[in-house]
């Protein structure tokens, strides 16, 4: 049976009910992991001091044993231990954390008074004590524990209260005199109340307001992933499904108009592909920011420019196998008029889906266009090419108006070739260089470049991929694949071979995708060293 809802007005439930837009689940783990920590602090001070005074102790009195054990303190520290590793393995609902905060932090004010109160010390000294340990236990919770100032203010006056009876119950005063004492003590004690409820107010303010920041409709964003010249790429949290998502954002004060409908473009065009090996499309809208957003399938694996990178040249049986797939998402989209444009190693990712292991999605349909229309009703400059110097097409950069499907066709020749050799097509530096080879220079021979024999089959149809004619290429990507099926080395990639792959490179595999939202998270955006420059997506106007 599912745990009852809490009541809206429980004045213990700020923080599971007021969590600036996150979801139960995700308030519940925030508000566990600061328990966590919360404890685990105050058993490491308590550990330290304990440890200290021994040690000094110990040094003053010139013996190293003997003396009292400090029970009490030992006790103190095995109390946060065990709140921490109860508070870590417990799966507990907001009400149990609520309550486990307030039993855990109020235990902690009546451990603390019998400690002090213990303390071989004058009375004045050990009150002093009992202040300055509150202040340490309130302030901390109030900059670890998401908890409002409200919530705070009552757990504070409920922690001291029991301590400041265990400190003047020892008293001999009486009347007049422990009235003045215990006034003095209530007001210290109130200030450090207060300036804990304040600060728990302000750092909880503050983590609503950067959690409603990264909300994009029911999307938390989460990390950076992705960055590009049509916008960013973060993980996201849906605020009711479990899933996974990849948000792809675009804010209006970074790009002008045309930019803003190309991206709207995108968006709607790529959701009209179904391919497995299409990134999926699951949702587009407009914060009330003025943010763009579209919602798509998040992928943990590596593109192809990563898998060469890390692992070098594939073998033919592969490639085969992972061309195979693009042939079968830009036969749909083809089908429905669309030019890709930006087909290249970066835009193409190889990873597990379902036990499947090797499975490719074609992401980034930045620059896509219908065939036939006008380049000017995309991307409001008329005439100018668009796409990656490595990867573009003669005609792509000639006649930018003209490109179709075996635009397309040519920039995949191009990404084989890059599979199967380890390099890029024409290797110098200069995008310039670069773009007169694409139009004038015929490519080296792969065996030549790779310094290995290709199978002839192969070999032969990747290399009229890449004839400067369109009409010497396959003529769709139905006949490109058709082609790559029926050479020798089509079958010998199976999925027992890709899953052995992916069971000795998972390591690595992950290892990169940690490293690669860790360099983007660094540098917004990222930039490109210099190797990976021929990999950029540009427009120049003609």
């Amino acid at each position: 049976m599912a745990p009852a809802a809490p009541a809206p007005d429980d004045p213990w439930l700020d923080v599971s009910l007021d969590g600036g837009g996150l979801s139960l689940r995700e308030r519940q783990s925030r508000l566990a992991s600061g328990l966590v920590l919360w404890a685990r602090i105050n058993g490491l001070v308590v550990f330290s001091l304990t440890l200290l005074t021994e040690v000094l102790n110990r040094a003053v009195s010139g013996s190293l044993g003997g003396g009292p054990v400090p029970w009490v303190e030992l006790a103190m520290c095995a109390y946060f231990a065990g709140a921490s590793l109860a508070l870590s393995r417990l799966r507990l609902y907001a009400r149990g954390l609520e309550i486990a905060d307030l039993v855990s932090t109020i235990g902690s004010g009546i451990g603390f008074g019998l400690l002090v109160s213990t303390l071989a010390m004058p009375v004045e000294g050990r009150e002093l004590v009992f202040q300055i340990t509150m202040a340490h236990v309130l302030m901390i919770r109030a900059g670890v524990v998401p908890s409002s100032g409200r919530r705070t203010l009552w757990v504070g006056l409920l922690t001291v209260v029991p301590g400041l009876w265990l400190c003047t119950a020892g008293r001999g005063d009486s009347g007049v005199a422990l009235l003045v004492v215990i006034a003095q003590l209530a007001i210290h004690c109130t200030a450090t109340i207060l300036a804990s409820a304040l600060a728990s107010r302000r750092i909880y303010g503050l983590q609503k307001q950067v959690t409603k920041a990264l909300r994009l409709g029911q999307y938390t964003l989460q990390e950076k992933v992705g960055s590009g010249g049509m916008g960013e790429v973060f993980k996201a949290s849906h605020a009711l499904l479990r899933r996974p998502t990849a948000i792809k954002l675009l804010r209006p004060e970074e790009a002008g108009q045309s930019t803003l409908t190309q991206f709207e473009r995108e968006a709607q065009l790529t959701s009209l592909l179904t391919h497995p090996s299409t990134i999926q499309i699951y949702d587009f809208g407009r914060n009330e920011s003025g943010v763009f957003y579209y919602a798509m399938e998040y992928l943990e694996g590596l593109t192809l420019h990563d898998l060469i990178s890390l692992t070098g040249p594939q073998s033919a049986s592969r490639t085969i196998a992972l061309l195979g797939q693009v042939c079968g998402s830009l036969s749909e989209a083809h089908g429905v008029g669309l030019v890709h444009r930006d087909i290249k190693p970066a835009n193409i990712m190889v990873c597990e889906r379902g036990r499947v292991a090797d499975v490719i999605k074609v992401l980034d349909f930045g620059l896509v266009k219908k065939h036939g229309q006008a380049l000017n009703t995309l991307d409001g400059r008329a005439g100018s090419i668009a796409g990656t110097p490595g990867f573009m097409s003669p005609e792509a950069i000639v006649t930018p108006e003209s490109v179709d499907a075996r635009s397309d066709i040519y920039a995949l020749g191009a990404v084989a070739y890059y599979l199967i050799t380890g390099q890029y097509l024409f290797a110098d530096g200069n995008d310039v260089v670069v773009l007169l080879e694409q139009v004038n220079t015929p490519p080296v021979s792969m065996s030549v470049r790779l310094g290995a024999p290709v199978p002839a089959d192969l070999d032969e149809v990747i290399m009229s991929c890449l004839a400067k004619d369109p009409a010497r290429r396959p003529q769709t990507a139905e006949e490109l694949s058709e082609r790559l099926a029926a050479c020798a080395d089509a079958q010998r990639w199976s999925q027992a071979h890709a899953r052995a792959w992916w069971a000795s490179h998972r390591e690595l595999v992950q290892h990169r995708v940690s490293e690669r939202a860790a360099s983007i998270q660094g540098s917004f955006p990222a930039r490109p060293r210099r190797a990976a420059q021929r990999g950029r997506a540009m427009h120049v106007s003609k």
